[in-house]
């Protein structure tokens, strides 16, 4: 390979290196944080199969339903099927690079330099969200990737106990998943939290194991006005929130103290992607929303009894409330500010 194939290679694979990177952020995200093997993946081809069949179902209800849960199971193989290849291909890529560079060092950092400043250029006159903020995204992680190649060469690579497992994504600002399940009693010798200590009038108790293994616990929940019981972590992942049959209520997580009361006739809960924004829906007439830091709003009455099709569109929530009339009106609410704006004219 003579000096300017050499530079012609290393331009035409920086491309490609970057094309590739930008293909990999395609894959799916999961709530799964272990990368998974092929043979874990064929096994959770399998159980997503069974649970949309209906052969199977899911334990903990409050976490997910079968189907929502297949497409977890789902999106998980996709993800690390895609990031399997995409990693198999950059090390290809990265090899044929370094073996490029060999032919002609100089020429070929020259070619690199100027790859990333016209690189930046681009991403700079694009904007974010641009394709050239996104090609600039990924000449990055090939800088770090080759920094990191150079600094390991000149100390002892880490033992795999030091680096830690891998994951498939930084889990860092993920609010945790909490398994639930009603009892019908607790187990010989298992704590159990009575919620509220008092004990309401005209109200029963219904048991809640919360957690799993050693750390779980058992609530005794006074019990509420509907049939919805649902358990939850609230964005600011210090708090649950806990609808007992109905009965609404904020406890603490690490001191599993009741922290508030929210009501008596929840009709189910509402969430982001993200699970930075969490909506408790009362009774079919007012929502009350939550973001990481507090509470953000509780609306006035919107409906006479029931919602449906509730989604969050960019900044607002939509949905649709049910009128004394009998007719459905569309409402939309400011995540933010709690704004409201209806539209109860005919929806069918």
């Amino acid at each position: 390979m003579d000096q300017q194939n050499a530079c012609e290679r290393v331009l035409a694979l920086l491309n490609e290196t970057v094309e590739l990177l930008i293909r990999g952020e395609s894959a799916p995200d999961s709530p799964v944080e272990k990368v998974t093997t092929t043979d874990e993946r064929r096994e959770m081809r399998r159980a997503a199969e069974r649970l949309l069949s209906g052969m199977v179902d899911v334990r903990f209800k409050n976490l997910y339903t079968a189907k929502q849960l297949a497409a977890i199971l789902l999106a998980t193989v996709a993800r690390d099927e895609i990031r399997h290849k995409v990693r198999e291909e950059f090390f290809r890529l990265s090899f044929e690079i370094g073996a490029a560079i060999l032919e002609d060092p100089a020429g070929t950092r020259k070619v690199f330099d100027e790859f990333f400043l016209a690189t930046l250029l681009e991403s700079k006159e694009g904007g974010p969200g641009s394709e050239g903020e996104s090609r600039y995204r990924q000449l990055q992680k090939i800088v770090r990737f080759v920094k990191l190649c150079t600094d390991e060469s000149r100390r002892q690579k880490p033992s795999k106990a030091q680096r830690g497992p891998r994951l498939a994504h930084d889990s860092s600002y993920r609010v945790p998943m909490i398994p639930a399940e009603e009892i019908d009693s607790p187990l010989p010798g298992e704590t159990v939290i009575p919620i509220p200590a008092e004990d309401p009038v005209g109200f029963n108790r219904m048991f809640i194991r919360i957690g799993l293994g050693p750390s779980s616990w058992v609530g005794r929940f006074a019990c509420g006005l509907s049939p919805v019981t649902t358990i939850s972590m609230m964005p600011d992942r210090q708090h649950l929130f806990v609808s007992a049959r109905g009965a609404g209520y904020i406890v603490d997580f690490e001191s599993r103290k009741l922290v508030e009361r929210t009501g008596t006739a929840v009709r189910g809960v509402h969430r982001d992607a993200l699970m930075t924004f969490f909506v408790i829906d009362h009774g079919g007439v007012s929502l009350e929303a939550f973001g990481v830091a507090t509470r953000l709003w509780k609306t006035g009455p919107l409906g006479a009894g029931e919602f449906r099709n509730i989604v969050l569109v960019d900044d607002e929530v939509v949905g649709e409330a049910l009128q004394p009339s009998g007719d459905w009106g569309l409402f939309a609410i400011k995540v933010v500010t709690g704004e409201v704006r209806k539209d109860y004219g005919s929806s069918p």
